[in-house]
């Protein structure tokens, strides 16, 4: 299955794609944070998700 396809699987979930191979529901997402200039997501469970510059101003308008 494609990664596309499998978020389209998600429903009604709030969330987006943040990266080629990573996705993150809003309700998880706690802070966004830098990193040698990399853009980090951090959940509320502390897993860093990195946010590629492709989908990096759609992270920041959604999160902050």
């Amino acid at each position: 299955m494609r990664f596309t396809d499998a978020l389209k699987e998600t429903g009604a979930t709030a969330g987006l794609q943040v990266h080629r191979s990573h996705g993150t529901a809003d309700a998880y997402v706690e802070r966004l944070k830098r990193d040698n200039g990399k853009l980090l997501i951090l959940t509320r469970e502390a897993f860093e998700i990195p946010a590629s510059r492709g989908y990096a101003a759609e992270v920041r308008r959604r999160v902050g």
